[in-house]
């Protein structure tokens, strides 16, 4: 049960779930808990614009007319293809709202821009915009706090990229690991 809908890009949603609002002191609140499930859609716009801000954006934020942090992650990274997704969100009154996704990649590709370099330098990682990848899939995980990539491997003429990382807003720590396999050495890799 549930609603039932079709994406923009194709895709199907389930979104089952609660939502309430008491009454507290005479004024209404709004709680809700939603399961969201995703198959066949496609990432893009919609879908970055989805992602909401973190907890320090979301005191200025125009979230969603304005793309969250996360959100121009994606898009700066030019990450294409076929996704399947499920996660949960909880707005609460009494506590910060949460939510928690998985998300599943295949048939990808990752074409960064410009201005991703400028993003991840300042949370101390790189990555050149001529080194695209292509038959790419990742597992993701987003909540409130971290976004974890638990696998993630794509394809650049005949070589291999595999990778794993974590960026974790509550303690300020990024890690990522890359193993290159048969990945040839490019001049914008040495300077």
């Amino acid at each position: 049960t549930g609603l039932i809908a079709t994406t923009s890009s194709g895709g199907l949603v389930r979104l089952q779930g609660d939502v309430l609002m008491p009454r507290i002191d005479g004024k209404r609140y709004l709680e809700a808990t939603l399961n969201i499930t995703g198959i066949q859609d496609r990432l893009g716009p919609s879908l970055y614009r989805a992602i909401p801000p973190d907890g320090e954006e979301i005191q200025t934020s125009r979230w969603p007319a304005v793309d969250s942090s996360r959100g121009e992650l994606l898009a700066g990274l030019g990450a294409e293809g076929n996704i399947d997704y499920s996660g949960r969100i909880k707005l609460n009154k009494t506590g910060p709202d949460q939510f928690d996704f998985t998300f599943m990649m295949s048939d990808g590709s990752i074409r960064p821009d410009v201005n991703l370099s400028k993003t991840l330098e300042e949370a101390g990682m790189s990555w050149p915009a001529e080194f695209q990848l292509s038959m790419c899939t990742a597992e993701l995980r987003v909540t409130e706090s971290e976004l974890q990539m638990r696998s993630f491997q794509g394809h650049r003429a005949g070589g291999i990229v595999r990778g794993s990382g974590l960026m974790d807003e509550t303690t300020g720590s990024n890690q990522l690991e890359l193993y290159f396999r048969n990945i040839q050495l490019e001049e914008y890799m040495v300077n």
